[in-house]
């Protein structure tokens, strides 16, 4: 595993350390509000002030988990693309993602004729293919059908459904437990 790079330290933060002798300077996730309670996975790590209020060293938080929006991935459109990029990130959970996806409209693969179309997945299990919305279509996509997951969920089973296939941030899990929450 590499170790991540350190943060930058502009001057105002140089300021900042020198006002603040001896202590230490945090690195602040930017999903989070460095003035507000920050969780420990949205701490960077933190800069050792010795008692002059020089920066001496970058300590890296072993426990940061870096959000969406330090991965620069795109804006969500949507609860669903929201909740995918957490869930992804560790910033949220599947269960999260599950309730999400059940009002969402999702664009299911499709062809005009045949209707949606299944692919081969991991193991031989049968995928069918969806996007959170159009910035993740592929070009080569012959069309699409759109569906919420609540639709999806009550009517195919045994199958997965892979969300936003060939993105950054591709998440497969089996329609069953869009099935499971819709039924609910």
């Amino acid at each position: 595993m590499t170790t991540p790079l350190e943060p930058p330290l502009t001057e105002a933060m140089r300021e900042q350390a020198r006002s603040r002798p001896g202590q230490w300077l945090y690195s602040i996730d930017p999903a989070f509000d460095p003035n507000g309670a920050v969780p420990p996975y949205g701490v960077i790590g933190a800069w050792q002030v010795d008692h002059d209020g020089t920066v001496l060293s970058f300590q890296h938080n072993p426990d940061y988990q870096p959000s969406p929006r330090a991965l620069d991935l795109p804006e969500p459109q949507n609860a669903a693309e929201a909740a995918l990029q957490n869930a992804a990130t560790g910033h949220g959970s599947e269960g999260d993602l599950i309730a999400a996806l059940l009002d969402t409209p999702l664009l299911l693969r499709a062809d005009a004729e045949v209707g949606p179309q299944v692919v081969a997945g991991e193991g031989g299990r049968k995928v069918l293919q969806a996007c959170t919305s159009a910035q993740y279509l592929p070009s080569t996509w012959p069309g699409t059908i759109t569906v919420t997951g609540r639709e999806l969920g009550t009517a195919v089973t045994g199958l997965d459904v892979c969300l936003n296939p060939g993105s950054r941030i591709a998440v497969t899990l089996p329609v069953d437990e869009l099935s499971d929450r819709a039924g609910a």
